[in-house]
């Protein structure tokens, strides 16, 4: 957060506290192998990575120029997406003047519109609005863990385009099932090839559910060998 000019929030504790924390359990779960070499450096209790598993509901890839942005309104989400608009959109304008970056959830109560921007707000059927899109974008320049929000579009079945911090935990898809981009240029050139590449995003639409159909596997695999089958179901 600081170092992004932001104030500090969630909940924080010490590298003491969150030790003691753990000692106290029978097992703890990190989100990512990242967080799971971290924890095992403080504490004896077994860490195992337990994923998010994600709903699948394959949408297929359309050609209509949107771009999605989905998130609620936190400190993160908001200077991510004013990042987009005024670093990243304007180039993709240049090469797309018909492109509109179509932003859903209580984010929106932190921005304005523009030339190009649709607020929807929260929206009853999030479903049919990532189905209206051709291209999902993660543009936020630090997290927490895992982007749910990656996951959620890839599940979906949808091209994504995210800024290279929000591709960590997912490094298995990266390239292949959802491009990262490590600078603003390339962010906007990634989205670009999508919306004028009918095929290539069709490619991506399909390695985005085999990613996460076989990360799902793998999540539920891990929580069999850590807790048992039958506390897994």
């Amino acid at each position: 957060y600081l170092a992004h000019g932001e104030t500090p929030k969630w909940f924080s504790t010490t590298r003491r506290g969150e030790a003691t924390a753990f000692d106290r359990a029978d097992l703890v779960f990190a989100i990512q192998d990242r967080e799971k070499n971290e924890f095992t450096k403080l504490t004896r209790t077994p860490v195992v990575t337990l994923g998010h598993i994600t709903p699948v509901d394959p949408l297929g890839s359309i050609s209509n120029g949107r771009i999605l942005f989905v998130a609620s309104d936190n400190g993160i989400n908001v200077h991510g997406i004013n990042h987009f608009i005024n670093t990243i959109f304007p180039a993709i304008r240049q090469q797309l003047p018909s492109a509109v970056v179509a932003i859903a959830g209580s984010v929106c109560r932190s921005l304005a519109s523009g030339e190009g921007i649709e607020l929807l707000g929260r929206v009853e059927d999030l479903r049919s609005t990532y189905a209206n899109s051709s291209v999902v974008i993660n543009p936020v320049q630090f997290k927490t863990g895992v982007a749910i929000k990656n996951l959620e579009a890839l599940g979906y079945g949808k091209p994504l385009v995210t800024a290279l911090i929000g591709s960590e935990g997912m490094e298995a898809g990266r390239g292949t099932a959802y491009l990262a981009a490590q600078s603003d240029e390339q962010f906007a050139t990634q989205v670009v090839s999508i919306l004028m590449d009918h095929v290539f995003a069709a490619e991506l639409s399909r390695c985005a559910l085999t990613y996460i159909t076989q990360n799902n596997q793998a999540i539920r695999d891990e929580l069999v060998l850590a807790i048992g089958p039958v506390h897994a179901t």
